[in-house]
């Protein structure tokens, strides 16, 4: 009723403490605690807290990511497929105690490069690390969002054959394409 952003309060008092309050309060995706001990009356209890949480949103600062890069399929080895598909396990923030500037934050992602089959949708396949001015401040999994089986004999073979023929296949369109050139060229070279 007296703060806007006020999601919960518990009060009491004794002859000892005096006037106490407990206060919740959410503003811009933060949410704070405020505890007022030994306040001469309910009044004062009531502004200091107020006060308190003023001082807490003024000081506090949450960075987002708003910005993530788009992943690419990671290389697995011995899989029935050759890719997978991957994500960000969640959405990155951070709370400083001051405001900063977002460009002093880096990212760095460290992709596993030794994935074999078999992989679970959801394992950890990386992780994107964030530095505010070199010093780590956190990290969120890159996670698979599929499930590779361990390719059998036959899932090998039938990988090489299908390499094998579209290499020919295109050996084969490239030469026709060469040649088809050239005639060209001898037919210019004759005019």
């Amino acid at each position: 009723k007296q703060y806007e952003w006020a999601t919960g309060l518990k009060t009491g008092s004794t002859g000892l403490a005096k006037c106490c309050l407990s206060a919740t309060a959410s503003k811009n995706g933060i949410d704070l605690i405020a505890v007022i001990m030994g306040a001469e009356n309910s009044k004062t209890r009531f502004s200091e807290a107020i006060t308190l949480l003023n001082y807490g949103f003024s000081k506090c600062y949450i960075y987002q990511d708003t910005q993530v890069s788009q992943l690419e399929p990671i290389k697995i080895e011995n899989g029935k497929q050759d890719m997978i598909e991957c994500k960000y396990e969640k959405e990155f923030s951070y709370m400083f105690m001051d405001k900063i500037n977002d460009e002093d934050i880096t990212k760095q992602s460290e992709i596993n490069t030794q994935l074999a089959a078999p992989i679970n949708e959801g394992d950890i396949v990386g992780k994107l690390m964030y530095y505010y001015k070199n010093e780590k401040i956190g990290e969120v999994n890159i996670i698979a969002t599929q499930s590779v089986q361990e390719a059998t004999f036959v899932d090998s073979l039938i990988k090489i054959v299908k390499k094998l023929s579209f290499n020919w296949y295109n050996k084969l369109y490239i030469h026709n394409k060469l040649s088809y050139w050239y005639s060209d060229i001898k037919v210019l070279y004759l005019f």
